[in-house]
């Protein structure tokens, strides 16, 4: 069930979508508008996005010649092959990243002085807050969040939890939530994409998974993010700092705090679209924005967007009900490049994508474009918070696994080429065409 859910892009969209708006009802902040007017925003918002993403989406398959909607999904004949895997490639990319990584945070200690992590929870006294500090941290999360997806391909129980730890290590001392739960939903989606051996052994994970198996540790899985959450957040800023700043509603005050951190970052930033809209806001940057979040910071000015964040800095003020709740879910910065043909382009853009990149996975069924989709997927999970699809370190690591993806895994129905077949050979996924929006 969960792995059908996951390879419907329009089945997420629409559950994210919904449980955004659901959430939002709540009224779990009183800056939150709760009248006729903030939820006709929310339907104009609501209704454009859907429109354009679904359109796009199935439009891409009738011109890609399916007649039937359950069957633009259709797969070749015949049992789904194995996948042969190059450990040998895995494990130097594993070591180069780890390398990178390390690399980089000690120059940023030398220049910063301590990580957030340090600063923040042994009040060491930091010139740099944790949204301040450091460079190249997109360089280091790309790198990051390959090595979490490669992991599922590591065959040695050890290296697979080594190369996961070490991701959430340098999720917790950088303080980044967003690339944490990031990770966290990569991990969750690429083991409904490919099969491996289970991290835990046999003991305590059950030899035939099944959909129930599955939908259990989503659940699990969101019940981690909100602990993960509620404890950084607890960490930064405090649990009464946050309801201060962030405006929570006192008849919430006896729910607890990590159920109230998931609900503010999934209802807080449609608040600030439904501003933009009923404020009629038209100072329109005209793809600046967009491009400064696939910039890397030293090009910035060579492309005229290095003094965009001032800008932002001024649009977050006059236009947000709480300028402390400064993110606008995926469709903030199209909007504030172009409006609603922003959001129409958008979000037409992310359907054809989709199904472009989920119809090339069940066709070939081969591990690079089950890593790529397991990207598309947590990024479309996340819709609700940022349009990750304009993140930095996710078009580096997609990139990065266009490039070298065919070389650590490949599916035996694939052509090998001069490829040497690795000794390790996986089990690929049972691919069903899903029917319909099942």
């Amino acid at each position: 069930m969960l792995r059908k859910f996951l390879l419907n892009p329009v089945a997420v969209f629409l559950a994210i979508w919904s449980a955004q708006i659901f959430l939002y009802w709540l009224d779990i902040g009183t800056f939150l508008q709760q009248d006729a007017h903030a939820y006709a925003a929310i339907a104009r918002l609501f209704g454009l996005s859907s429109a354009c993403f679904i359109g796009g989406y199935f439009l891409t398959a009738w011109l890609l010649d399916y007649t039937r909607l359950g069957a633009f999904a259709r797969t070749p004949a015949g049992e789904p092959p194995g996948t042969v895997v190059r450990l040998d490639f895995i494990r130097v990319i594993s070591f180069a990243a780890i390398a990178v990584t390390i690399g980089i945070t000690v120059l940023n200690v030398q220049k910063y002085g301590p990580l957030p992590f340090f600063s923040s929870f042994y009040s060491i006294d930091a010139e740099f807050s944790y949204l301040d500090y450091g460079s190249a941290k997109n360089v280091i999360f790309s790198a990051m969040l390959v090595l979490v997806i490669l992991s599922r391909l590591e065959t040695e129980p050890i290296l697979r939890i080594t190369s996961i730890a070490v991701y959430f290590t340098v999720c917790i001392l950088y303080m980044t939530r967003g690339y944490l739960i990031t990770g966290l939903l990569q991990l969750l989606v690429i083991r409904e994409m490919i099969q491996a051996p289970p991290i835990l052994g046999f003991t305590l994970i059950p030899k035939r998974w099944t959909s129930r198996h599955s939908t259990l540790v989503a659940f699990l899985l969101l019940g981690g993010i909100g602990l993960i959450m509620s404890v950084l957040g607890q960490i930064r800023t405090g649990t009464d700092i946050f309801k201060m700043s962030m405006m929570i509603d006192p008849k919430y005050d006896a729910v607890p705090a990590a159920i109230l951190w998931v609900g503010a970052y999934v209802s807080f930033p449609l608040a600030n679209m439904v501003n933009l809209d009923l404020l009629n806001y038209n100072e329109f940057f005209w793809g600046k924005v967009t491009l400064s979040r696939l910039v890397p910071p030293f090009l910035r000015e060579s492309v005229g967007v290095d003094d965009i964040d001032i800008h932002l800095d001024k649009v977050m003020y006059n236009y947000f009900p709480n300028p402390i709740n400064n993110v606008m879910t995926y469709n903030g910065t199209s909007y504030l490049d172009a409006g609603y043909w922003g959001v129409a382009m958008m979000n037409v853009f992310l359907g054809v994508v989709g199904c472009l990149i989920v119809r090339h996975y069940l066709r070939s069924r081969g591990p690079r474009w089950g890593m790529i989709y397991t990207i598309y997927v947590s990024a479309l999970l996340l819709l609700f918070f940022e349009n990750f699809f304009v993140s930095l370190a996710l078009a580096f690591e997609v990139l990065f696994l266009i490039v070298v993806g065919g070389l650590v895994a490949r599916s035996k129905a694939e052509p090998k080429g001069e490829e040497q077949d690795a000794p390790a050979t996986l089990p690929d996924a049972n691919v069903a065409a899903p029917s319909g929006l099942s």
